[in-house]
């Protein structure tokens, strides 16, 4: 019981990053419209809360487990480690995000994995498909 609180932040945190990875990928901006700005915003929301909850998640998992282990240590060390990790896996997805979106969807591309074409709505692939008509 005294984790749970901890892996629901987990799953959570992983549903959170997983939801803005989702949007990065079908969602291409393509100029500043009202439409571009809040797509990027919650595709950016949804990784930065996503991000803090897990590397806080796994910073308590990880520190509580070596306490147990009986190492221990103050409680900056664990915070600093958490920010510097909270911040470079921040910074790593949002260059990820940034080279992903600068490219255009290509539906007969992205879609080539059948467990994507599985749980892609049939609006995406009917988009595939008319692109591939067009060829």
């Amino acid at each position: 019981m005294e984790y749970s609180l901890v892996f629901a932040g987990l799953a959570a945190g992983s549903l959170l990053i997983a939801l803005g990875l989702f949007g990065a990928v079908i969602y291409t901006p393509f100029g500043y419209s009202l439409q571009d700005t809040v797509a990027t915003a919650i595709t950016g929301a949804c990784l930065q809360v996503g991000n803090l909850i897990v590397v806080a998640s796994v910073t308590a998992i990880t520190f509580d487990l070596l306490t147990m282990a009986g190492v221990e240590f103050s409680l900056v060390l664990p915070a600093s480690l958490g920010y510097a990790v909270f911040h470079l896996v921040l910074y790593r997805s949002s260059v990820s995000v940034t080279r992903l979106q600068g490219t255009p969807f290509d539906p007969e591309t992205a879609l080539s994995s059948e467990s994507l074409r599985q749980i892609t709505p049939n609006r995406l692939q009917a988009l595939g498909a008319r692109g591939r008509k067009g060829s």
